[in-house]
């Protein structure tokens, strides 16, 4: 959670998203296979409703091993930080199988309600109409949450502000004194 974005591969590498878990008794995580043992049915992407019935991309698959290589990848990261500190590298199991099999299409006359995840990128431009004050993939140009490009224009729970954590609970709190210090000594 420590990473910056200058230890990614690439700037767009911010756009993967942080691992989903709880502590709720005990702590375990919230992937697609723990969701779909818990009876929820999981799709492919959405691609549209024609005549009542909700379309959907046979590309589940693809999503979950995507997910397994980031998976993989943070498995990594933990190894080596654990071993570089000296520490007893802890258990990380394979994820199973995954059986993906889902239908192509659902007839919405049998839906209460629908939860539709759409992924996220940044749109601050929206709401805040400085254009220049964005890169490219629409994040906000800044230094520890001031922007380097508008004066007095400040942000806190950007991903990777500072470190991967700093849109997470773990890393806001800091990220939010390291803000209000230095617009406290800037005069904001």
């Amino acid at each position: 959670m420590n990473m910056t974005l200058q230890d990614l591969p690439s700037p767009r590498a911010r756009l993967n998203a942080n691992p989903q878990f709880s502590g709720r008794d005990g702590g375990h995580d919230l992937n697609y296979r723990t969701l779909q043992a818990m009876g929820v049915h999981l799709l492919g992407h959405f691609l549209g409703v024609e005549d009542g019935r909700a379309r959907f991309a046979g590309d589940l698959a693809e999503s979950v091993a995507f997910g397994d290589a980031r998976y993989n990848e943070a498995c990594d990261l933990i190894r080596k930080s654990a071993i570089a500190r000296g520490l007893e590298v802890p258990e990380m199991p394979t994820p199973p199988p995954f059986t993906a099999n889902p239908p192509a299409s659902l007839d919405l006359g049998d839906f209460g309600a629908a939860i539709i995840s759409s992924g996220f990128r940044p749109d601050y431009e929206r709401w805040i109409r400085f254009p220049e004050a964005f890169d490219d993939m629409g994040f906000p140009i800044q230094r520890d949450g001031s922007s380097t490009v508008v004066p007095g224009l400040h942000f806190i729970g950007v991903h990777f502000q500072r470190r991967r954590s700093s849109a997470t609970l773990l890393g806001v709190g800091e990220d939010a004194e390291v803000l209000a210090s230095r617009m406290a000594g800037a005069g904001h």
